[in-house]
């Protein structure tokens, strides 16, 4: 764990942002290095910035977005202590990002810009299946290293620092690593198995297998959805992608 990683004066870099940079390149890296590969299939680079855009914004908005929702409660019960100032609701209110939020969002900006423009949604599909998975790879040690996203208490828990995001002095389930590797593994289990099963029902269900990694860290998770609303988004975010 390591919230800041380097500091001069008043500029800090955090390990949580640094490492959610590092994860955009290498998926970034992969996406065009498989791309290439295709050959005959390869989309134009247009077409896989634009997707790759789309996937960022999507991250940012929509998890910000449901955030905003799982925040709303607290905001409302405790709203005389937070109108006293502007600064206090925007805080609040924003505080929070969730990761299906974005991932819903994502799958349907996906779904409107290869109708939109006629791309093949099976090789859509199979570049950004594996890119996904090795960015959230990288991006959930960013989260353990800031302390996000923390799991319940356990006798066996790891304890974070002071200045973590994550209640210091507790031992805590690192649902942050278990996602990671998760993660990894359909990395590897993707790649190991396209080549020999190119049907679109596979590719979804691959989609959906990484959507249902976040299972087990999520329902250890003490500063996410509850368990309930995660295993009622998993489901229907791999389902719509049958129709990319």
């Amino acid at each position: 764990m390591c919230p800041i990683i380097f500091e001069y004066g008043v500029f800090r870099v955090s390990g949580y942002w640094f490492l959610t940079v590092m994860a955009l390149l290498a998926a970034w890296f992969y996406l065009f290095i498989a791309n290439v590969r295709l050959r005959e299939r390869t989309l134009p680079l247009y077409h896989l910035i634009s997707l790759f855009a789309i996937c960022i914004i999507s991250i940012l908005v929509g998890s910000t977005l449901v955030g905003f929702f799982v925040n709303l409660p607290g905001l409302i019960e405790d709203w005389a202590h937070y109108s006293q100032s502007p600064g206090l609701i925007i805080e609040k209110a924003f505080s929070s990002r969730v990761f299906y939020g974005g991932s819903i969002m994502m799958i349907l900006g996906h779904w409107w810009y290869t109708r939109h423009y006629e791309l093949d949604g099976e090789t859509v599909i199979e570049l950004f299946v594996p890119a996904t998975a090795l960015f959230m790879f990288i991006a959930r040690i960013g989260c353990f290293m800031g302390g996000c996203c923390y799991g319940v208490e356990v006798p066996w828990g790891v304890v974070f620092p002071e200045g973590s995001l994550a209640p210091a002095g507790l031992p805590l389930f690192p649902s942050q690593l278990a996602e990671s590797a998760g993660h990894l593994l359909l990395f590897f289990l993707f790649l190991s198995v396209k080549n020999k099963l190119r049907k679109k029902p596979i590719c979804c269900f691959s989609i959906w297998a990484l959507t249902q990694s976040c299972a087990l860290s999520w329902n250890f998770s003490a500063a996410t959805l509850p368990a309930a609303s995660g295993l009622a988004c998993r489901p229907a975010s791999g389902s719509a992608l049958y129709f990319c």
